[in-house]
């Protein structure tokens, strides 16, 4: 059974991947639901093409490996033309993951276009040697169900169904009774999923539907709060985990916060258009959060910082920009009520942290750090580092012996803006007399070689309401001044991404693979394979945007380097290409 299974859902993600809507069978409780369009990647790229791809051509001999001869021919021909076999792989299929109680079902259904043919197919190639049984019932067909799952169909769709069950410590069950127990669960779990219709189907689910209903060739959708809250259960429930005293008061505070995310929702589509994967993100949750979040979101980075970035040879940033008062503020609205219901000590707890804030300056903490901040890599440089090895004497005894060697390492540079400048100095001072920093300047100061790594100099270097954290000592000693000479300076797309989202996450990917310090060979694999990556990759961008009145929208791009060809078909072209290579290099 489990290799019938293994074999389904090998097919039908491979097929799907290059192939009356299923969506009112999944209950709109499932935690994961996710599906994949061919009809709309066709579109864009034919999947005929991409199947006589060799890398394709290759995976399908690898899966029809599996079973004897003729079932190896059968496989082949159901991978080329799943029709043949009445299996509809050019509308969409669907994965999705159920939470009951303890019990955990995955879930996967796809179209049939011919029952008899598909019951044929599996009856004369799959399991021609009648050992596996194969009952109809109820309108529908099920293959014999074991411990861990069973697939089953009726004359629309085919249901390949997982389980995953706790064993039962707690009442020293032996693991005969475990067997049949997840044998009777699958086998009553699948037999509700043909016979009783969803009281509510995850279509009905309002973010769902308008998330799903722009074009896509792939969507996911997560449900973030019941995951947590039933991984939570999960370990309270587990023998010897839950402790006592403090440690019980702060798991059941734990428990109360996830009460937070309850209703977090996360809906992602996906679409490949020339030149990219786009990847756009919406997290759903309830309004106390999303007012949360707005208000946290509520700043600006800091457009001083650009001024000394050094755009020539820039490999990737991290910037973020955050409301430092509105974020501690609404934590204490958001955490304050959960601590004192959930534990016996919550009112004692937050009246403590009130009785604090008498004899703490809240205005000069929220004035400290304005809450937005750049760290970029800059390029890459080589340190010497110095390490203890060993030698051996004239008699054979081991010594230690210092020795030196070269490392290739990032050069960085992280801003902060700060506010009162009579604080930052204590701060800066506290530095310097707990030997965490030494003077070299008023302004700038040096992080102790004992903290550092591979003798890299690292400076903090405090200037124009900025904070400077960087190993850049071309930075530090001729730069901070004046800025970035011109024509170094980012360009306007990183302005933009910088300047507008609250947070942005950036990497230039063939300027990383040309700042590697890697000797390779031109004709070598090696060197084939990253000359391939730099042609094909461009960037990676992820960028949060501020709060709409339903969600916190997010968007991760993979852009590849030609601008007019769909991305999918250059990514595939790349596998391709990469398989090739290392094919030939094998056979040499």
């Amino acid at each position: 059974m489990k290799k019938i299974i293994s074999l389904f859902l090998t097919l039908v993600v491979f097929v799907s991947l290059i192939a009356q809507d299923l969506t009112q069978y999944i209950p709109s409780d499932a935690v994961f639901v996710a599906n994949i369009n061919p009809k709309n990647i066709d579109s864009k790229v034919s999947l005929e093409s991409l199947k006589k791809l060799d890398v394709f051509e290759a995976m399908a001999n690898q899966l029809s490996q599996m079973g004897g001869k003729k079932t190896q021919e059968a496989m082949y021909k159901a991978i080329n033309a799943p029709s043949q076999y009445g299996m509809d792989f050019m509308s969409k299929s669907y994965f999705f993951i159920e939470m009951k109680g303890e019990n955990t079902f995955a879930n996967f259904i796809f179209k049939l276009s011919d029952r008899q043919k598909f019951e044929n197919f599996f009856k004369t190639e799959i399991n021609k040697d009648n050992k596996t049984k194969i009952e109809t019932k109820s309108g529908f067909t099920m293959v014999e169900a074991s411990e861990t799952g069973t697939m089953a169909w009726n004359d629309k769709m085919v249901l390949i169904s997982v389980g995953y069950f706790n064993f039962d410590y707690k009442n020293g069950e032996k693991y005969e009774d475990y067997k049949i127990r997840a044998t009777t669960t699958i086998t009553d779990q699948v037999h509700s999923f043909f016979t009783t219709s969803p009281k509510a189907p995850i279509i009905k689910n309002k973010n769902y539907a308008k998330s799903i209903l722009t074009k896509n060739d792939a969507h996911m959708w997560v449900d973030y709060g019941r995951i947590m809250q039933s991984y939570g259960d999960i370990i309270k429930s587990m023998p010897g985990v839950m402790p006592s005293g403090w440690e019980s008061e702060l798991m059941n505070v734990s428990t109360a916060m996830m009460d937070l995310y309850k209703d977090m929702k996360v809906a992602s589509t996906i679409n490949f258009v020339d030149g990219a994967m786009e990847i756009d993100i919406r997290s759903y949750t309830n309004k106390k959060m999303l007012d949360y979040t707005r208000k946290v979101y509520d700043n600006k980075l800091n457009k001083k910082f650009l001024k000394y970035l050094d755009g020539s040879n820039l490999l990737g940033y991290f910037s973020m920009a955050f409301n430092v008062e509105n974020m501690f503020e609404g934590m204490k609205d958001l955490y304050y009520p959960i601590i004192e219901s959930s534990t016996n000590k919550g009112q004692m707890i937050t009246s403590a942290l009130d009785v604090m804030e008498i004899f703490v300056d809240n205005e000069a903490i929220y004035n400290l750090f304005k809450g937005d901040m750049l760290f970029a890599i800059t390029g890459l440089q080589e340190y010497e580092t110095t390490y203890i090895g060993y030698d051996f004497d004239d008699d054979f005894n081991r010594i230690e012996v210092e020795k030196t060697k070269k490392e290739t390492l990032p050069s960085f540079i992280m801003m902060m803006s700060y506010g009162d400048e009579k604080n930052i100095n204590k701060l800066l001072k506290f530095g310097v007399k707990s030997e965490v920093f030494e003077r070299v300047k008023p302004n700038l100061l040096k992080v102790v070689d004992s903290l550092s790594y591979a003798e890299m100099p690292i400076y903090l270097v405090k200037q124009d309401g900025i904070l400077f954290l960087t190993n850049d000592t071309n930075i530090t000693m001729n730069n901070l001044v004046k800025g970035r000479p011109i024509a170094s300076k980012v360009n306007k797309e990183h302005i933009n991404l910088i300047r507008k989202k609250p947070m942005t996450f950036y990497w230039d990917i063939p300027k990383t693979l040309s700042n590697l310090p890697i000797e390779v060979d031109g004709n070598s694999t090696d060197s084939k394979m990253l000359n391939m990556s730099k042609n094909t990759f461009e960037s990676i961008k992820l960028t949060y945007g501020r709060p709409t009145n339903d969600y916190v929208p997010a968007n991760l791009s993979f852009t590849l380097g030609n601008k007019k060809v769909n991305a999918l078909e250059q990514f595939m072209d790349y596998v391709n290409d990469m398989y090739i290579s290392m094919t030939n290099n094998r056979s040499m």
